[in-house]
């Protein structure tokens, strides 16, 4: 138990230290496509469920999204923490910036949006893989 506590705060942190959104640019049209609320659907650490295990730890995954407003900001919440940026949609790519300085690559793929995230340097973000899915309801 104590190692899965360790795992999800490390997700946490994870996604709070790389979730902001971002970049200024072009793409227009693409931002009004891409607008709206992506709910999360899959979430791992290291190849692990993390949202099942977070759920079956009495925290709400509706509390955990992605949104695009048309204006080229953005906002993450993963279990209500929430983190602000801006982002610019390239092709099928979106790059999310604007929280302690990270820059996110996202993959679209229809009505979902895929962040995967390999650290550099795993003994200090204590892990080595993350992905999170969020599918457009």
């Amino acid at each position: 138990m104590k190692k899965m506590l360790v795992m999800v705060l490390a997700l946490v942190l994870c996604v709070s230290m790389i979730a902001g959104c971002g970049g200024g640019g072009g793409g227009g049209d693409s931002k009004a496509t891409l607008s709206g609320k992506y709910n999360i659907a899959t979430m791992e650490l290291d190849g692990e469920d993390m949202l099942a295990l977070m759920t079956e730890m009495g925290m709400d995954s509706d509390s955990s999204y992605l949104e695009f407003l048309s204006d080229g900001k953005c906002k993450m919440c993963v279990f209500d923490e929430v983190n602000e940026g801006t982002f610019v949609v390239e092709g099928n790519t979106v790059k999310l910036s604007g929280f302690d300085d990270a820059t996110l690559l996202a993959t679209i793929d229809g009505n979902k949006i895929t962040i995967e995230d390999i650290s550099d340097d795993p003994a200090s973000t204590g892990y080595t893989s993350s992905k999170m899915i969020f599918e457009k309801k």
